[in-house]
């Protein structure tokens, strides 16, 4: 994103390009409004690429690069590529041409090869475009070409015997690219590796893999619950609270109670250093302005729990005092607890607050028949920084809004050995069986199995549909 400034003559646009004025490329396009009039929009074009959004009075504009607004690119055939390839390096091949959005590939194909590749096209610039926009104007903000497949991350038969990827860093500080701040946790990542290391890799079986799906020990938990049992307090409410996580095994389940306990007080942790990281800004945080909260989320708060871990918070260079961080998530905390879950904390489970809430695209606009659109709501265990990866934003209080679209187990030796699992069901039609039957089984890291056997197939077929292609020359065409 850069900020560019403008200037209207009577020749048309121009813009600031270090010290000299430059005429950017016009026109018009008409833009059709059904059930309305037509709107004449002004399209605007700087060398990097088109103004997005214009303040005449200040003669400051938007405008937005994106890898994939140049030209038009191969990456559908670099998708369909990959989906024949036989081997990792066809694989590689294939998606060299990938453009948008950058992907992580981990791969193993059926002679023994394995790896992991970063694909996608990253421009070469300054780390200030990774914080916000920029000035158009200094060229040391300009983008600078692409970086090279050959020279993107990549690693192919590691001798560690296994890859694991879950969005987190992936290379150090002597790469010689920015790629981006935006970087994950790496919560997730050392939990798997250290469930496989547990286990001899001749020994990992399918089995193994939904165990490692199904994982919920928080990472941060440990560290936050270790630092609220050296708090003292005087409040009997706030120190019974404090004793029912003393002996928790930092296990995200939905039947936990103690669970329920962190994931209220790990919730109130965001807020509060939202409000003193960010002030005034930090509503659009908690009001969940898209965005907003992954910049809180991979920013200052994996560094605050670091350095809480550490004891090194005394020397964080935040602008705020984080002493007093704890006691005042706490406090907010207990009173969340008894207000939303009850007085009595027998009863309160991670469950009752950590659930879906899927919503079908149309039930607003047929809200008599929302019922038979929206599929039921089941209970979750787990969160974002877990591998069960069940992750709930701020302003939805628990909400499951992020997690697995699909769970596979692949397994190249053997692929009828193979499984996986969706959220909802394998129909998209509401009157469907098939609709949301696998709902339940989701929540509960169940597979079901992988059928690649054509005679199978065959076997446990409940219809049929033929894809027919039309006629082009009939008459009734709207082609012809």
């Amino acid at each position: 994103m850069f900020v560019e400034q403008l200037r209207r003559s009577k020749t048309g646009v121009d813009y600031l390009s270090g010290d000299e004025w430059i005429s950017a490329n016009t026109r018009e396009e008409i833009v059709k409004v059904k059930d309305g009039d037509e709107v004449k929009v002004e399209v605007i074009q700087t060398d990097n690429r088109h103004i997005i959004q214009e303040s005449e009075r200040s003669n400051v504009g938007l405008s937005l690069m994106d890898p994939g607004s140049f030209v038009a690119t191969n990456w559908i055939n670099s998708a369909y590529k990959a989906m024949l390839a036989r081997s990792a390096d066809e694989l590689e091949n294939a998606l060299n041409d990938w453009t948008d959005r950058v992907n992580n590939y981990p791969y193993a194909d059926c002679e023994g090869n394995f790896g992991y590749a970063l694909k996608g096209k990253i421009p070469i610039r300054n780390e200030a475009n990774g914080w916000g926009p920029v000035r158009a104007d200094l060229h040391q903000n300009k983008w600078r070409g692409f970086i090279k497949s050959s020279e993107m991350p990549r690693v192919r038969n590691p001798k560690i015997g296994f890859i694991v990827t879950c969005n987190q860093r992936v290379v150090d500080e002597t790469f010689p690219y920015y790629l981006t701040h935006m970087f994950g946790t790496d919560y997730r990542a050392r939990r798997i590796i250290k469930k496989i290391k547990e286990t001899k890799l001749e020994n990992i079986e399918t089995p193994m893999m939904s165990d490692i799906h199904a994982d919920c020990t928080s990472i941060p938990a440990e560290t936050i619950v270790k630092a609220l049992l050296y708090m003292r307090v005087d409040d009997k409410k706030t120190d019974q609270i404090i004793k029912m996580m003393s002996s928790w095994n930092y296990d995200m389940n939905a039947n936990s109670q103690p669970a329920a306990i962190y994931g209220v007080i790990n919730r109130f942790l965001s807020i509060v250093l939202a409000e003193k990281a960010y002030g005034k800004l930090s509503q659009d945080i908690i009001d969940g302005i898209p965005g907003a909260e992954d910049h809180m989320r991979r920013q200052i708060k994996p560094d605050y729990i670091r350095r809480l871990s550490t004891g090194s918070l005394h020397d964080a260079p935040y602008h705020f005092d984080s002493s007093s961080v704890l006691t005042e998530v706490l406090n907010r905390s207990v009173e969340y607890l008894y207000n939303r879950l009850g007085p009595d904390p027998d009863t309160w489970r991670w469950g009752n607050l950590h659930k879906t809430a899927y919503q079908h695209p149309l039930s607003k606009l047929f809200p008599l028949d929302a019922d038979k659109l929206t599929p039921p709501n089941v209970e979750t265990s787990g969160d974002s920084d877990t591998p069960f990866a069940s992750g709930s934003s701020i302003s939805s209080e628990f909400i499951t809004g992020t997690g697995p679209v699909n769970r596979y187990i692949h397994d190249p030796s053997d692929w009828t050995n193979s499984r996986w699992i969706v959220p909802l069901g394998s129909s998209g039609h509401p009157g469907s069986i098939h609709f949301s039957d696998q709902q339940l089984m989701w929540s509960k890291v169940e597979t079901i199995p992988q059928l690649w056997n054509w005679k199978e197939i065959t076997l446990n077929v409940e219809t049929k549909q033929h894809l027919l292609k039309p006629d082009l020359r009939t008459t009734d065409n709207p082609r012809n």
